[in-house]
């Protein structure tokens, strides 16, 4: 007869705790305290080794179901021996791997994309379209991945999400190409390079709702120049300090030109865009989790008929 789910999870937590309260026992004597076999207490404290090997930094949402996780694999685990000895056989120590390193592919996917839809904010710099790639598509355990993953709703939400997160890097870096041309700037005398960077960082945080940065002007004598300071930009250069009022002005008016400009609008939808996919993203992943078992194959699979 087949152990409820609860069950299942109730002995891996017990598992678990038994280990963290008391280290000095061996896997023998905590399988003797909660009554099951040496080899699922083994298998329990594989699993989460692996976890926590393989979390390089914690998702909230994937974090609370830890140990979903851990009792899916040992279910995968165990139902891949169950079906290996019906036809004679062993499931091989590669192919239980295969689906432990997948769950923590899985947990890595997730934790990237976390991480890297924290570049969709307004402010100064705006993110490269190459950043909205992640590491683990990269590698051999990626594509083993994506390949589960292909036809689920999991691989839609995050496809959306990287060609939101590319569009919003194109076009940012477009404006900006725009406001260089419009406010033209040089290393010597009048508006330096920080001063289109400083636009695009204040009409854009104003267009998103925040009230922007300190707008206080301060000009500074400084390698006989006087520069003109606004927060952390150097915006101006001049020979005498009074020559820095049209730099100012024209600063001034820049961002105020910059803060309607619908193209900053559309930058602000798309960073909401790009966030609302990101906890979609996580969420399919839950719901991934939670149903303890990855769809599809790929070439690295056991042969399980």
């Amino acid at each position: 007869m087949a152990r409820e789910k609860g069950a299942d999870r109730e002995l891996v937590e017990k598992i678990l705790r038994t280990k963290r309260s008391r280290p000095e026992l061996r896997q023998k004597e905590i399988a003797s305290l909660v009554g099951t076999s040496q080899k699922t207490v083994s298998r329990v404290i594989q699993v989460e080794k692996h976890h926590k090997a393989g979390e390089a930094r914690e998702s909230i949402a994937l974090g609370d179901v830890s140990n979903i996780w851990v009792q899916h694999v040992i279910n995968t685990v165990e139902r891949l021996d169950s079906e290996a000895r019906l036809r004679g056989a062993t499931s091989s120590a590669a192919s239980q791997q295969h689906i432990l390193d997948l769950s923590t592919a899985a947990r890595r996917l997730g934790g990237e994309a976390e991480a890297k839809t924290g570049l969709a904010r307004m402010g100064w710099p705006p993110p490269m379209e190459h950043e909205w790639s992640l590491d683990v598509e990269t590698e051999v355990l990626g594509k083993c991945l994506t390949e589960h993953l292909k036809d689920t709703e999991v691989a839609r939400v995050l496809a959306q999400w990287k060609e939101a997160g590319r569009r919003f890097s194109a076009k940012a870096w477009a404006l900006v190409g725009d406001l260089e041309k419009q406010y033209p700037t040089g290393e010597t005398i009048g508006p330096t390079p920080p001063f289109v960077h400083s636009v695009y960082n204040e009409a854009s945080l104003r267009a998103g709702g925040s009230p922007g940065t300190s707008d206080r002007y301060q000009p500074v004598e400084q390698e006989g120049y006087w520069w003109l300071w606004r927060g952390a930009y150097g915006i101006a250069r001049a020979a005498n300090r009074d020559d820095l009022e049209p730099s100012e002005r024209l600063h001034r008016e820049a961002i105020l030109k910059g803060q309607g400009d619908p193209r900053v609008r559309q930058l602000v939808n798309l960073v909401n865009e790009v966030r609302r996919l990101g906890e979609q993203v996580h969420e399919q992943l839950l719901v991934l989790a939670l149903k303890r078992e990855f769809p599809g194959r790929c070439q690295a699979c056991p042969d399980v008929r």
